[in-house]
């Protein structure tokens, strides 16, 4: 009972506490004659308020848009790609090879898949397999210092190659290890000169005639554009981009070998702790038989870190 009358209590003070329609009406009024009175000290007062909020949200919004841009200009660059590179460790020791797992090349369904499934901040990712200088054939015309890579559908995107003429090749080509190829714009330029290479077929041998080098033809499905590289031995211009699925069946038994794979990263993603990740990944699966290597554009990286800041 005397829970009950202490709540009927506290209801009815409450009640009599509460703001009747009445007085809030009462309140309003007496604040908008206030408002009329000091017209100038009202309009000063409201027109400060949205002075100061405009400007909180205007720099809001100009922060991220320009933090946008600056991101969007440093991925063009290739800031947020990564090459891992990985190799049998050569001077290993006995001891280094006491395990079951021994490191002799990457696999896509061992290391590939599983570090795209481990990882989630990797948006893209490519195979690289290097067939090096090959030479180029078509119509009596040869170039002798062609860069043939095996690489998937998701290698044109990381390293922001273009198409200038015809299209890329497709997951359903690299699926099907279809014998199909885009070249670089200098390819193009000295085999086929002013000719459209596209639906042409191309041939790929050793430039030194070595009779233990395989040869193959591939038909062209584009052009890419010209790019530029701080790398004098890559040369991507003269480079002829093959799926890798069609190179490990043709290539001999050591080029044939996974040992890089390209990745592009989320742009708000670390590019240190993602690097220190999948080097613990692959050292604790295979111990001291591997020698693994994740580079990146460190300057580049200083860069966009100071912009930001």
């Amino acid at each position: 009972r005397r829970k009950e009358a202490r709540s009927e209590w506290d209801i009815e003070a409450l009640r009599k506490n509460a703001p009747s329609r009445k007085g809030l009406i009462e309140d309003l009024s007496g604040a908008w004659q206030n408002l009329r009175r000091n017209k100038a000290r009202s309009f000063l007062t409201m027109l400060g308020v949205t002075i100061g909020i405009s400007a909180v949200l205007s720099t809001i919004t100009l922060g991220s848009y320009t933090r946008g841009k600056i991101l969007e200009t440093y991925e063009s660059l290739g800031v947020n790609k990564l090459i891992l590179i990985a190799n049998p460790k050569w001077r290993a020791s006995a001891k280094d090879f006491n395990r079951n797992i021994v490191f002799s090349g990457l696999s896509m369904k061992g290391d590939i898949e599983p570090i795209r499934r481990l990882f989630p901040e990797i948006r893209l990712l490519s195979p690289v397999i290097m067939e090096w200088v090959k030479t180029i054939e078509y119509g009596g015309r040869s170039l002798d210092e062609a860069r043939v890579v095996g690489v998937n559908e998701e290698y044109f995107a990381i390293t922001n190659r273009k198409i200038i003429d015809g299209h890329q090749f497709t997951a359903f080509h690299h699926e099907n290890r279809s014998r199909v190829c885009v070249i670089g714009s200098e390819v193009a330029e000295k085999v086929f000169g002013k000719s459209s290479p596209v639906s042409q077929v191309i041939q790929v041998s050793d430039p030194n005639g070595n009779a233990n080098g395989r040869q193959y033809s591939c038909l062209v499905l584009g052009v890419m554009a010209p790019q530029t590289s701080n790398n004098d031995w890559v040369k991507p211009n003269l480079q002829v981009l093959i799926p890798d699925t069609f190179i490990s069946l043709i290539a001999n038994q050591w080029n044939a070998k996974l040992r890089e794979i390209d990745m592009q990263i989320e742009p708000s993603a670390s590019i240190d702790d993602l690097r220190t990740k999948i080097e613990t990944y692959l050292k604790l699966k295979y111990g001291r038989t591997v020698d693994v290597r994740v580079d990146s554009d460190d300057i580049l990286i200083a860069q966009m870190r100071k912009f930001l800041n």
